[in-house]
């Protein structure tokens, strides 16, 4: 259970920081709210992991990423994540770009799957399909509603 609050929290604070850092980009660049929103990241973090610390009482080292360096791509991968995002907030909807980033999520864990772990699953290509198709059959919705509205406004 306290997995499935965790996910939730996880996903309602993805929204939230994408929609900040669109807000901040209509005042500054997009490269400068990618910036404080890393700068603000390491200022909750650093609290969080001394706590973190205590609690647990771990020893912390550096032997995994220096032994594989390729540890460190999932940073740069986020900071190219996060500043194609704060670009594209503006120009989409928060719903469709969630969609989006969801079925690209799913899509690059497949490919992840299948290089690094050799795992191919028929599902998971069955899951998105339908995920796009599901996003395909909104958009066609909303547009097929906007030309209505836009008819019956021209008709009165």
């Amino acid at each position: 259970m306290i997995e499935a609050i965790c996910a939730l929290l996880s996903g309602c604070s993805i929204v939230l920081s994408r929609q900040v850092n669109g807000y901040l980009t209509k005042y500054s660049t997009p490269t400068f709210s990618t910036f404080m929103n890393y700068l603000t990241g390491l200022l909750t973090s650093i609290p969080l992991f001394i706590v973190s610390l205590f609690m647990y009482q771990q020893k912390i080292t550096v032997a995994p990423i220096v032994s594989q360096p390729a540890v460190l791509l999932g940073g740069i991968l986020s900071v190219i994540n996060v500043f194609l995002l704060t670009i594209l907030v503006n120009r989409i909807s928060p719903v469709r770009l969630t969609l989006i980033t969801f079925i690209a999520q799913i899509i690059s864990g497949m490919i992840f799957d299948a290089l690094f772990l050799h795992m191919f699953s028929i599902r998971k290509i069955i899951g998105c399909a339908i995920v796009i198709v599901g996003m395909f059959i909104n958009n066609y919705g909303d547009h097929l509603h906007i030309r209505l509205v836009k008819k019956n406004l021209t008709v009165e």
